[in-house]
C-alpha cells in the first residue's frame, strides 16, 4: 500500500506540481524592448565646389522607461573621406527621447521627439544642444530603421555666443532592442 501511494504521489508531482511551477514564471504578452542600441549615419552634405566630404557616424545606448521615455549616452565620430581619410571631429553626451506611442508589443511605427546635450571636440571644443524628431519603423520585432531630423546648435567653450553655429542634420540607421530576464 505504501509503495502504490508513493508511486501515485510521484505521478501527481509530474503532472500537477511541475507544470504549476513553470507557470509561476512571469510571462509577458508583449516584447518589452527595455534596452536599446543604435547606429546611424549622416551622409555628406557638401561635396562640390570644396571637393571635401564628411561622413558622420554615431551610436547610442538607451534605456526605455515604461515604453515612453528613452534616456542614455551617445557618441558621434566625423570622418573626412575626401580628399583624404581622417577623423575630423568627435562628440558625445546625453540623449533623451519621448515616444508618442508606447515602444512595446507589436507596434510597427513610433514617432518620437528628443533632445541631446553634449560636447564636441576635434578642431575646436564646443558645447552642443540638439533637438530632434525621429521615426522608428520596425522591420523586425526588435529591430527598427530610424530616421532622425536634428537641429544642432554649438557654442565654443569660451561662451562667445557671437560664434554660435547652427546645423540641420538628417540621419538614418538601425537599432536593436533587448531585455534582461
Amino acid at each position: 500500500m505504501k509503495k502504490s501511494f508513493l508511486f501515485l504521489s510521484l505521478i501527481a508531482t509530474f503532472f500537477f506540481a511541475l507544470p504549476e511551477a513553470s507557470l509561476a514564471k512571469k510571462k509577458y504578452r508583449y516584447i518589452k524592448r527595455e534596452h536599446g542600441v543604435r547606429f546611424d549615419f549622416k551622409l555628406p552634405a557638401e561635396v562640390y565646389p570644396t571637393r571635401q566630404a564628411e561622413l558622420s557616424t554615431g551610436g547610442s545606448y538607451t534605456y526605455n522607461w515604461k515604453g515612453r521615455i528613452e534616456v542614455g549616452p551617445y557618441f558621434n565620430l566625423g570622418l573626412n573621406i575626401l580628399p583624404s581619410f581622417n577623423i575630423s571631429d568627435y562628440s558625445g553626451g546625453l540623449l533623451a527621447e519621448y515616444n508618442f506611442i508606447k515602444n512595446r508589443g507589436k507596434v510597427k511605427f513610433i514617432p518620437a521627439l528628443g533632445m541631446s546635450l553634449g560636447a564636441k571636440g576635434g578642431g575646436s571644443t564646443e558645447l552642443t544642444l540638439g533637438v530632434h524628431t525621429s521615426m522608428k519603423f520596425f522591420v523586425a520585432k526588435r529591430t527598427p530603421f530610424i530616421v532622425k531630423l536634428e537641429y544642432l546648435a554649438a557654442v565654443p567653450t569660451s561662451f562667445n555666443f557671437s560664434s554660435l553655429s547652427h546645423n540641420v542634420n538628417l540621419m538614418a540607421g538601425f537599432g536593436y532592442y533587448f531585455d534582461f530576464y
